[in-house]
């Protein structure tokens, strides 16, 4: 980082120098014009200012120093065969440091010391001054972010009686803190995610720092993120001239790339690397580093590479940052729902819960009981756990059932008194946030898709309420197998990579966000979501749902024959393409993971109120009258294993062992999906990433910008077209 932040301007500087005095070089003799010029060199490199604005023990200080040590032995060594004698002057002085902690503040001064002494040893000066160790005023045992303001103390005894005046130590407010003046900042800002700030610095100070920085900072950003702000500011005020700073990879995505989009709109990044390894605390993590400036430097470098620009998500391709949200694709893809307590049961005593009677209202437990997965459930086979779920309930409602009302008691709201949250306090017996938006956009559908928000192979999966996935997962408020398709494909997934946020590397997978990953992907045609759908499965019959397992589970695994007259033509045609390959593809993934020789259905039977959550699993022929509500018997079909035997096979056979394998079946269908959904841009289903991203982003920005007019059509195609060849079919 020190090298092309520091080095790079200076070394660039001393080349271009040195090939002006290679003549005089050659020669071993120089006039005093030239020596003038190497004095002028030498005098802008020891007036050169580092700023470690978190340094620490000093690290980041301690390389700076060393390298420019270096650089000015090699000038002098070169004035030297000119006949010209210069001593070194690069000291400790041009070095300053803001550091909390107050043994690593004495430390990093002691540390940059030892190393300058070292090398003045080692390089043949003399080291004769007193004291050995300096006191370095450049160095501030501060708080980098937020200057505390205090009280005075009481002027009068009538002050203090009337507590006025607390104590000397009574905080009032804080301000931000003014960094000095220098020519580069380097660092290493601490790694605090927005989750874990309040735990570490307090409500206090982290309400401070947000109300401080305002806008400049989004609410949801991470710690390091103030210090690349700061650093902005600087450069942007004339107080530095360049900076560079280490962060999470996480950086790049999210709240946390605000900071770098500011930081291009009001300058420039020059220098990154976008993922790296790093050691924090003994833990593997992986970080990015970030060299920007006022905009001035126009020598590139990303993930050692040159490159003609660096984006804000440190990409050097199409700029997806820019990418606008389409009104078209709202209020589709949601968040599930966060439960903030311990409100999961297991199966055991939901089905004690189901079948039991007796509540005070006269309504089954059913109401409040639901299945629930989490992101990690979806793609393996883990035991079924359940929620109590009181939904919108007041708590008078929720108290009628009481078994369930009584284990909340018991393991939610002592944790929820104690929550620092004033609504989850007072609403302790309902889940943090159940989605009244998504649960409404669910309620028009048949099924819906679930999608894992972090995962190492992005794979959706249908579901059926009242099913409930949890706030790590992503769902899709659709029932159609087109819009299936389309999520499942690598066009989808190659946008929603560079819109995402990176978990560890890139193999562990990223961070599904919904708005950026979703609400910014532009489909084929302008109609393709509001379209009318392909039938979807009906609901569950009388007889328990037989008839709807065997159509969903059990088939014959065939081909289509392809249409006559070719491949599609029509918006119509491509979303038919696009549906029967995803729903082949469906298929194929569940007779792998329930194979029918192995599996048989099951079904769930316990009372149920007409018009609840469980409605479409009601046998109709069971309802009765209790006054002002319905009840009939809820029979849930579920699939499982045949025996012990069965049920050890299949519990290898899991979404994520299928795809670590990734066999040529399933190759071969998800290539058919890709092929179906190229075809329907209007692409070949060869392009590159980067290709694919430059064609997307163009497209959201041309939709954006007719949903800005209020002009946009409903039977334009995507503008990119060409003649098929044989050789692309399928």
């Amino acid at each position: 980082l020190v090298e092309p932040v520091l080095m790079a301007p200076l070394r660039r500087e001393w080349a271009a120098l040195k090939g002006e005095l290679a003549a005089a070089y050659a020669k071993g003799k120089g006039t005093p014009a030239q020596r003038a010029q190497i004095s002028a060199f030498l005098k802008k490199l020891r007036s050169i200012i580092v700023l470690d604005p978190a340094c620490g023990s000093g690290n980041f200080l301690y390389v700076a120093l060393q390298m420019l040590l270096g650089l000015e032995k090699e000038v002098i060594t070169f004035a030297a065969q000119l006949g010209w004698r210069f001593e070194p002057e690069v000291s400790v002085q041009q070095l300053r440091g803001i550091e909390i902690n107050p043994y690593a503040y004495e430390l990093a001064q002691v540390s940059v010391q030892i190393g300058y002494l070292q090398w003045r040893r080692d390089n043949g000066f003399n080291n004769n001054r007193t004291p050995v160790l300096q006191n370095l005023d450049g160095f501030q045992n501060e708080d980098a972010l937020l200057v505390p303001h205090f009280r005075n103390k009481a002027k009068t005894l009538k002050e203090a009686q009337a507590g006025e005046h607390a104590g000397d130590d009574d905080l009032k407010f804080y301000s931000e803190r003014e960094w000095p003046k220098c020519d580069v900042i380097v660092g290493n800002p601490p790694f605090l995610g927005d989750k874990l700030m309040r735990g570490e610095l307090g409500d206090n100070y982290v309400q401070q720092l947000r109300r401080t920085y305002g806008n400049r900072i989004p609410g949801q950003s991470d710690l390091c993120c103030y210090w690349f702000e700061k650093a902005r500011t600087q450069i942007d005020h004339d107080k530095c001239k360049r900076a560079g700073l280490l962060a999470t990879q996480g950086i790049r995505g999210g709240a946390n790339r605000e900071v770098l989009k500011r930081i291009k709109d009001s300058g420039g990044i020059f220098f990154g690397i976008s993922d790296r390894e790093w050691i924090l605390n003994g833990a593997m993590v992986h970080v990015s580093m970030v060299g920007f400036d006022d905009g001035t430097d126009m020598d590139r470098a990303l993930d050692d590479k040159a490159v003609a620009v660096i984006n804000a998500n440190l990409t050097a391709t199409a700029d997806t940052t820019k990418a606008a949200p389409l009104m078209m694709n709202s209020n589709i893809a949601f968040i599930g729902t966060t439960k903030g307590g311990d409100f999961d049961i297991i199966e055991n005593e939901a089905l004690s819960l189901l079948s039991s009677e007796g509540n005070p209202n006269g309504k089954p437990n059913s109401d409040v009981l639901k299945p629930i997965l989490n992101g990690k459930d979806v793609l393996s086979r883990t035991p079924q756990r359940w929620l109590i779920d009181n939904n919108e309930r007041t708590l008078s409602a929720a108290c009628h059932y009481e078994q369930p009302h009584k284990l909340v008691v018991e393991r939610v709201k002592n944790e929820r008194d104690s929550n620092r949250d004033k609504w989850l306090r007072e609403n302790w017996w309902k889940l943090q946030r159940v989605r009244p938006e998504m649960r409404s956009a669910l309620a028009t559908v048949s099924r819906f898709i679930a999608l894992p928000r972090v995962a190492k192979h992005r794979v959706c999966v249908w579901f059926q309420w009242p099913v409930v996935t949890d706030d790590q997962t992503v769902v899709f408020a659709r029932d159609d197998d087109f819009f299936f398709g389309m999520v499942q494909s690598n066009i989808h997934q190659v946008w929603a990579y560079a819109q995402g946020t990176q978990v560890r590397e890139r193999e562990s997978g990223f961070r599904y966000r919904p708005t950026v990953c979703f609400e910014t992907f532009p489909f084929p045609f302008l109609d393709d979501l509001q379209a009318s759908a392909p039938p979807a499965p009906e609901p569950p019959a009388a007889n328990g749902g037989w008839d709807t397992v065997m159509t969903t589970r059990f088939y014959e695994v065939k081909e289509d024959a392809p249409p006559y007259g070719g491949p599609p033509s029509t918006p119509a045609g491509h979303r038919a393409a696009i549906a029967a390959a995803a729903k082949a593809l469906n298929e194929l993934r569940e007779s792998w993971l329930n194979p029918p020789e192995w599996t048989e259905t099951r079904v769930l039977q316990f009372p149920g109120t007409v018009g609840g959550p469980w409605d479409r699993y009601i046998d109709r022929s069971t309802v009765r009258d209790r006054g002002s509500f319905q009840i009939g018997t809820v029979r849930y079909p579920r699939l499982e294993p045949l025996d012990a035997e069965c049920a050890a096979k299949l519990k290898k056979r899991t979404l994520t062992n299928l795809y670590n394998e990734r066999p040529m079946w399933l190759d071969l269908a998800h290539k058919k999906l890709d092929a179906a959904v190229s075809a329907a841009y209007g692409w070949l289903a060869t392009l590159s990433d980067e290709q694919i991203l430059e064609r997307l982003l163009a497209l959201n920005l041309e939709r954006a910008a007719q949903e800005e007019q209020g002009k946009a059509g409903t039977d334009k195609k995507a503008k990119t077209s060409r003649a098929k060849n044989a050789d692309e079919m399928i």
